[in-house]
Parts: C-alpha cells; structure tokens; sequence
C-alpha cells in the first residue's frame, strides 16, 4: 500500500525562559499537531485499537546544530502524550519542530514503532517570521506552508494517511 501524506496542520508554540529581562521572547521549537489514519480512517495512535502505533514505542527527536556542535533534542517527553480531539474523537500527538532561536535546525526524527521512522525537514525562507519554518515536509512531502486558515485563523494540523 502506497503512504500519502496530507496536510492539516495546527502549530502553537513551546515558549523558552529567557535568561535576562532586556533579551526578547523567542520560541526554541513550534508544535504541530499530527494525527495519524489509515486510508480508512482508523486513528493510528488510538490505543484499544490493534493496529495503533503503540505509545511507548513513539518518540520525537530533533537534530540541530548549535555553537558548532551537532546534537539531538528531545522536546517532548517519553513516552510522549496523546491528546483526544473531542471534535473528532481522534487521538493526536505534538510534534515539536526547532526554531532557529540560537541553533541551525536540521531535522526531526518521529519514531512510530520499532520499525518506523519519518523524518521532518523545513525551509527558513519568511523574512517577516525568519526563526519560524516557512515549510516542514514530511519524508520529503510538503505537508505545511506556513498558511493560517482565514476562517480559523490558525494553522490546521497535519494528517499523515497510512
């Protein structure tokens, strides 16, 4: 079976503590809220679901580079959490994506099992939001482009189809 990738994708951002007053605010990473589906709808992180992602096995990673030094981040916990969209009765993930507060972004790692990783990439390329990514891919599908929804005015999240 052929994976396609959709978009849908709702972006909050993680706020970072600044260390002196004078500096200004800048998020270390944006959030985009993924769900995961079968082409028949099932939710893949639903839990009493047999062919669910299990929960302990998901995990989100961000490589970047960051005084010259390469490493791996991880803004969420372990195991991460799954949120319940009432509206939709469909269970979500956050998927935080570094900023270039401080750091070059290189890209993020999302763990699904013990035999399935994707990978994130994103572009910087907005003059008016420049540490925000303009685009994230999803293995190398253009899953967001930085549009806000008019009539919501926010982000949709993103659906990854399996």
């Amino acid at each position: 079976m052929k994976k396609s990738v959709r978009l849908i994708c709702l972006i909050g951002l993680l706020a970072s503590c600044a260390t002196h007053q004078e500096e200004p605010w800048s998020p270390q990473a944006i959030q985009v809220y993924t769900y995961y589906k079968t082409s028949d709808g099932v939710d893949l992180l639903n839990q009493s679901n047999p062919l669910a992602y299990k929960r302990d096995d998901l995990k989100v990673v961000s490589k970047i580079e960051e005084g010259g030094v390469t490493k791996e981040i991880m803004y969420e916990g372990k195991p991460l959490f799954l949120f319940l969209d009432n509206s939709n009765q469909q269970y979500y993930f956050g998927i935080s994506v570094p900023t270039r507060s401080g750091k070059k972004p290189i890209e993020t790692y999302v763990t699904l099992s013990p035999t399935v990783t994707d990978t994130l990439t994103y572009t910087f390329e907005n003059q008016q939001e420049p540490i925000i990514p303009d685009k994230i891919y999803y293995n190398k599908v253009l899953v967001w482009n930085g549009k806000i929804d008019p009539k919501t005015g926010k982000w949709p999240p993103i659906i990854i189809i399996r």
